[in-house]
């Protein structure tokens, strides 16, 4: 008998599925709740193009995104009133995974909508829109209500 070699790449014979990827992660966790609907109310501006509408994928990791960062928000309140570390570290843990949704988000809505670029925007009834140039340039008036809330 003559040596025989054996193939240690073996080719799986079906696609892993998105849970044995994300395995026991806090995204697998996050993404698996039906999150509440959370509504877009800003209006159309003048000038802005709509390009699409968010699919059932991206609402969800939107809903997420936007319940995580609240969250993260009150937990550094509280972690500042305490004065404990252990909870602003917490804090900083869930405005990081918020902002990952958030890229993820824009990452599938930049990728099915094949648009390059940061220009987009999310409109009344979860509508995709390209901005009208100048729209991120900071509102000063904006800014200072943020400082104060």
């Amino acid at each position: 008998m003559q040596n025989e070699k054996k193939d240690i790449i073996t080719t799986p014979t079906t696609e892993p599925t998105l849970n044995e990827l994300l395995g026991d992660t806090w995204l697998a966790e996050t993404l698996g709740k039906e999150p509440d609907d959370v509504p877009v109310d800003t209006k159309l501006e003048p000038g802005e193009k709509i390009v699409g509408e968010m699919s059932p994928v991206e609402r969800r990791i939107y809903a997420h995104s936007i319940k995580i960062d609240a969250l993260s928000k009150m937990a550094k309140i509280n972690a500042q009133y305490k004065h404990n570390d252990e909870l602003m570290d917490e804090a900083r843990i869930l405005r990081h995974r918020a902002r990952t949704l958030a890229k993820l988000m824009w990452s599938l809505i930049h990728d099915r909508v094949g648009y390059q670029g940061d220009g987009l925007g999310i409109r009344d009834s979860y509508k995709i829109v390209e901005l009208v140039e100048g729209h991120g340039e900071p509102d000063l008036m904006q800014m200072i209500r943020d400082l104060i809330r």
